[in-house]
């Protein structure tokens, strides 16, 4: 083994060395200890300017997308005016879709009925948009509700300063009917709630699975019957994937641009709210239907052009006109809202007991307390002389009592039992001509006006039981005791005329 020996020089020399390097160590820690810290010192003032930077940059990226929105709310502005050409454009540019193997093309519109001004409805030249009258009775739309479905252009200005979001199901309201579908088969309500969610998505195709071609039209006419919101649905094109496998591929034809059909619903909804509020305040589902009656009567214009919008819920509550199916689905719009049950009818309709012009007609029944009763606004709007007075003969009636006029597949829809018999509860419904003299005292010098329905009695001959007095000389009759009411009541020479359903033996009396 090696030994090794010190002197005590050598030991002193290695403390030396050691005691040097241990100095330079301790100063060399200190160094980095100092040089770490001003390192994160720099760090701190170079992420404050970042920082302060970052808060400059972003004000003005902040003033940039300013501007920008400005623009783009100009740029609203200028579809707003030139929103019926955009549609119209929209329409055909998108009017049909699918490719050369379809088999079949079915017009939606070719379904819609619709039913024009006759004798038993007599038209009349009215005010587009006449004042409201003080409210008279508890049914009557408050003032403040019938003045946004009134006014299109204002609205239109005001809901199409920012663009709607193209969610369109988020505007399509569940409410309380399930009608349509629950009288589908299980294959063909598959194919509904297929359809609806693809036309409601704007899809190209949809394909249908286990479902004949009938039961694909019965799905179809369920969506478009049942959903009032989908306005922009107009028909579809049908090809057969697989006869044998019951496979179908459905093309829908869209009449809007989907930017469009969102836009018009947050204008439809911004404008039917205010008309909602104050139908939801009424106390019963019966006045807040017989109010929409009303107020669609006051706001809405019977209209048959080219333009297809007519015979959806859009024409009415957005255009301000519509056909007989635009009223009926104008109004389910509403009973959805109000979680009033609704069925669109489809079926025929004449103006005369003796149904020699009878035409394709839809309407509505409603049901209230569990029953069924009709609402016909199309009818009621073509016999009203002014609409501030609505004719209510077909507002909330009977299968018995609308039957005299119309016809439906009874085995179809639920039975209406139910008559509302709006006259009799105004006071206005009239059993002897000695009450109506006195109705004409109350109501003819002081209103120049009064409406009434006859009891079905007045309008048949005594000497012969059964046979129906010639209208004529109901009329005659009306007009003397009107005369006999009015004498003395004027200075200046007055003119009395007489509107007249001799089908639902109801009449109006003006003074002019």
């Amino acid at each position: 083994m090696a030994t090794y020996e010190f002197s005590a020089e050598s030991i002193k020399k290695m403390l030396g060395r050691v005691v040097r390097a241990t100095d330079a160590a301790v100063r060399g820690a200190a160094d980095a200890v100092r040089k770490l810290e001003t390192d994160d010192q720099r760090a701190e003032q170079d992420a404050a300017a970042r920082i302060g930077g970052a808060r400059v940059g972003s004000a003005l990226r902040a003033g940039g997308a300013t501007r920008t929105g400005s623009a783009a709310a100009s740029a609203e502005n200028v579809v707003a005016h030139a929103g019926g050409a955009a549609r119209a454009g929209s329409a055909a540019a998108t009017s049909a879709h699918g490719d050369g193997a379809m088999a079949r093309s079915v017009r939606g519109g070719a379904a819609a009925a619709r039913v024009t001004a006759s004798a038993a409805a007599p038209t009349a030249a009215v005010p587009v948009k006449p004042a409201p009258t003080p409210a008279s009775a508890a049914t009557q739309v408050p003032a403040a509700a019938t003045g946004p479905v009134a006014s299109p252009a204002a609205s239109r200005k005001a809901t199409t300063s920012a663009p709607a979001p193209c969610d369109l199901a988020a505007y399509v309201y569940p409410g309380s009917c399930t009608f349509e579908q629950d009288r589908l088969s299980g294959a063909a309500r598959r194919a509904y709630q297929a359809m609806r969610d693809g036309m409601l998505a704007y899809r190209e195709r949809i394909k249908l699975f286990g479902v004949t071609e009938a039961e694909v039209g019965e799905a179809y006419e369920a969506v478009r019957r049942g959903t009032p919101e989908a306005f922009w649905i107009d028909g579809y094109f049908l090809r057969c994937v697989s006869l044998e496998g019951r496979i179908w591929e459905v093309s829908p034809r869209y009449r809007l641009a989907r930017e469009d059909a969102a836009r018009m619903l947050a204008e439809m909804e911004a404008r039917t709210r205010p008309l909602l509020d104050a139908l939801a305040a009424l106390p019963s589902p019966e006045q807040r239907v017989q109010a929409a009656h009303n107020a669609l009567i006051l706001n809405v214009d019977y209209s048959d052009t080219d333009d297809p919008l007519e015979s959806t819920a859009a024409g009415a509550l957005v255009e301000g006109k519509a056909l007989c199916g635009g009223f009926a689905l104008a109004f389910k719009y509403l009973m959805d809202r109000l979680e009033v049950p609704c069925i669109v009818m489809r079926g025929t309709a004449a103006s005369t007991a003796e149904r020699n012009d009878v035409e394709l007609h839809a309407w509505n029944v409603v049901q209230l307390d569990g029953r069924w009763t009709h609402v016909d606004v199309t009818y009621d709007l073509a016999a009203t002389v002014d609409k501030r007075h609505p004719h209510l003969a077909y507002l909330g009636v009977s299968d018995e009592e609308i039957a005299r006029t119309h016809d439906w597949e009874r085995d179809a829809f639920p039975a209406a039992p139910l008559s509302l018999e709006c006259y009799r509860w105004r006071g206005r419904y009239v059993r002897e001509w000695d009450e109506l003299a006195g109705l004409f005292d109350l109501m003819l010098a002081r209103d120049g006006w009064c409406s009434f329905q006859l009891d079905e009695r007045l309008t048949r001959s005594g000497i012969e039981p059964g046979e129906p007095i010639d209208p004529e000389k109901l009329v005659e009759k009306i007009y003397d005791l009107a005369a006999t009411a009015l004498a003395g009541a004027f200075t200046t020479p007055r003119t009395l005329s007489v509107s007249r359903d001799d089908v639902m033996r109801a009449y109006e009396v003006t003074v002019r």
